[in-house]
């Protein structure tokens, strides 16, 4: 897999075990660095202990708010307040567009049954991490 480019935010420190497991309830089972279908240049995907479900993000390095340009404005969904700067959940995924100054996140976390706020409250916390 290719190293993240210059520059660029590892995005699996965006996120610790710990921070995972106080958030969802699980332990965190396996990292995985840069799965391949992510179209990010950092990206992460942890899996926990006790459910069959991942948690996936992706981020564009500083300089990323042009790809919110080209994405956000074109989606379907609705906008969050109270994450970053600006916070889109999409309709087609149910995963967050998250931008905080010029850096952009994606994060995923398709939970069926787990409260509906875990993935703003990891986001949340993904945005404290931010460099």
């Amino acid at each position: 897999n290719p190293s993240p480019a210059a520059g660029a935010i590892d995005a699996c420190t965006l996120l610790t075990n710990d921070d995972i497991k106080e958030i969802t309830g699980y332990p965190v089972a396996k990292v995985l660095p840069s799965p391949p279908d992510s179209i990010f240049p950092s990206a992460c995907e942890w899996t926990v202990t006790g459910a069959t479900w991942q948690i996936v993000l992706g981020v564009t390095p500083p300089g990323g708010s042009p790809t919110w340009e080209q994405l956000v404005p074109y989606m379907t969904g609705k906008t969050v307040t109270g994450i970053g700067d600006q916070a889109f959940e999409s309709d087609a995924a149910g995963d967050l567009f998250v931008r905080k100054g010029d850096t952009m996140f994606n994060i995923q976390y398709v939970a069926f049954g787990e409260p509906k706020d875990t993935q703003d409250r990891l986001a949340k916390r993904v945005v404290e991490h931010l460099p």
